[in-house]
């Protein structure tokens, strides 16, 4: 059952997703409030990636107080990725010294050439390949929902501090920064902003490593005053110069954090008004006394945990929190979740879920466990590719993740991770709406370096599909690996206490969707469930009938993939 072929014409408002401001009614809000299911699950949507009914209900039990500090607690231990790091700077240097291991001994000048070729496209494969594994392991973090709330705040802080594997080209490093970020996701933000800045993927992503005291490079000092700390608007040319002489000689080497002394400009300079020889500790601790900064960081945060641009004395209110605080974030969160705003009509469930939150949050109320690298390919494929970000400025979010094609296969994609859609029949639709391929959308990106070097034959893939994207390649080793998820939603529906059409389909909608659904839709959903059940010969809530589980389940699992088509589904 594709959903774009469905007899569901509501399915066609995915097109025109309307704003928060348009969602949301107009009633006035209360100065206290509830810590009710609802406001606990929009805590667990925001703070985290959602949860199944168990886990909600044991959350909501705590009372908000003791729900948001355990949001914070020390969490189970969870070994670290094996990261490797290919010290390949410089082929010829390594080659010369270790020609047996890179085969080059007694070869003459041309085919010593062709073979350092094909081992730097080898130790690309592997690297490409890791940095892919990767992204797998953190998504399993987040599918797990061990530590939901670190991995919410690293998820921002990816977006924040951008980095792009297609241009540092070093996942090692690529690593090792997006361990910075876990590590001090929770952190002090000063702390983690002068980490950044001498982090090599980091260095290397702007520029900085070649930024010298005769050559000065500004790119890094802009977008530390534009994206990280000011804003655009709110610092002068001359500043961005002054912050780049301040930064001159810090660069890496081999990936480690080096100051070289004499490509330094120590001469004074004059930034933001503040004069003197500043390097770049200096500048960093100047901009942090900025009241500016705090209320740039404040709105960023503010923005992206309620799904639109606060008020000016909402983001006054939060930024005199963090100067106060000295820039910590567990004060500014526990305010910010504790906050009655928080919880407004007009914030919540009215957030567009990006693919990975759409991904992620639903494979957690569904209670599946699809493979990580499936749901991370599956994000990349609808524009949300973890380490490739599209610019500095990162992934825009909101409508931006809204397209013809990428509306539908959300839907598509949830019915295959419920099983109500095969992944034939998955890659058939794909190819009726014209295709997309994970490819096509990444050139030169994650995808490309991976292609470079990926053997696939360990997932059961021979070699590539003809025409076909890494991500459909994927999908079918999965199907040929025989994965389903295991789920049974007939148990839930009788644990409920469900019976008729109408009780199922609320009981549904409440366990998989972030808010109401609409009355016409909802009708339309008791018609086809009518309907479905009546095909199938079943009496209303006979799911666990003796000889009609299997029908049960099957239309329950479609029912579900329904639900997860509507536009409410794409809101958190």
């Amino acid at each position: 059952m594709l959903i774009h072929r469905s007899l569901a014409p509501w399915t066609l408002a995915l097109l025109a997703v309307p704003s928060p401001a348009a969602l949301a009614q107009e009633a006035p809000q209360p100065a206290s409030f509830e810590f009710d299911l609802a406001a606990a699950e929009h805590l667990l949507n925001r703070a985290g990636f959602g949860a199944g009914p168990d886990e909600l209900q044991r959350f909501q039990a705590r009372g908000m107080d003791a729900a948001v500090e355990s949001l914070f607690l020390p969490h189970r231990y969870v070994d670290p990725f094996p990261a490797v790091q290919w010290r390949i700077y410089d082929l010829d240097e390594y080659a010369a010294a270790r020609a047996e291991k890179v085969g080059v001994a007694g070869l003459s000048e041309e085919e010593r050439q062709e073979r350092l070729k094909e081992f730097r496209r080898e130790r690309r494969g592997k690297d490409y390949r890791q940095m892919g594994d990767y992204a797998g392991w953190w998504i399993e973090r987040m599918l797990d929902g061990d530590d939901p709330l670190r991995d919410r705040m690293t998820l921002f802080w990816h977006g924040y501090f951008t980095s792009s594997m297609q241009d540092v080209r070093n996942s090692w490093e690529m690593i090792q920064q997006h361990t910075l970020l876990r590590e001090n996701a929770l952190g002090n933000f000063g702390d983690l902003l002068l980490a950044v800045a001498q982090d090599p993927a980091m260095l290397e992503y702007l520029d900085n490593d070649v930024n010298k005291k005769r050559e000065p490079n500004e790119n890094f000092a802009r977008e530390l005053l534009e994206l990280f700390t000011l804003g655009e608007g709110f610092y002068e040319e001359s500043d961005i110069v002054a912050a780049a002489a301040a930064f001159t000689g810090w660069t890496d080497r081999r990936g480690e954090f080096v100051f070289k002394r004499t490509q330094h400009d120590s001469s004074k300079k004059t930034f933001l008004g503040v004069t003197g020889k500043h390097g770049g500790e200096e500048i960093i601790e100047i901009l942090l006394e900025q009241p500016r900064t705090a209320a740039y960081l404040a709105t960023r945060l503010l923005s992206y945990f309620e799904g639109a641009e606060p008020d000016v004395a909402r983001v006054g209110t939060y930024a005199d929190l963090l100067l106060e605080s000295n820039y910590e974030m567990r004060p500014f969160l526990e305010a910010l979740f504790r906050d009655p705003e928080f919880y407004a009509d007009d914030v919540r469930g009215l957030r567009i879920a990006s693919p990975v939150d759409f991904l992620v949050g639903t494979s957690r109320r569904i209670g599946c466990d699809p493979p990580p690298e499936i749901v991370g390919l599956a994000a990349q494929s609808l524009g949300e590719s973890l380490f490739f970000p599209p610019n500095v400025k990162g992934w825009p979010g909101g409508r931006a993740w809204i397209t013809t094609s990428t509306l539908m296969q959300r839907g598509n994609l949830a019915g295959v991770f419920l099983g109500a859609l095969s992944v034939k029949e998955f890659l058939d639709d794909v190819d009726e709406l014209g295709g997309y391929s994970m490819d096509d959308g990444m050139a030169g990106g994650m995808a490309g370096g991976m292609q470079d070097g990926m053997d696939m034959e360990g997932a059961g893939v021979e070699g590539p599909d003809e025409g076909g994207g890494l991500f459909e390649r994927a999908l079918k080793a999965m199907d040929r690996l025989g994965w389903s998820p295991r789920i049974h939603l007939g148990a839930r529906i009788k644990h409920r206490g469900a019976r008729s059409d109408a009780e199922v389909v609320d009981a549904l909608c409440e366990e998989l969707l972030a808010i109401q659904v609409e009355p016409g839709p909802r009708a339309e959903l008791v018609a086809w469930l009518e309907s479905a059940r009546a095909s199938a010969s079943l009496p209303e809530g006979g799911y666990m009938d003796r000889g009609s589980v299997e029908d049960g389940e099957a239309i329950l699992r479609r029912l579900a993939h329904l639900i997860l088509s509507l536009p409410e589904a794409q809101l958190h």
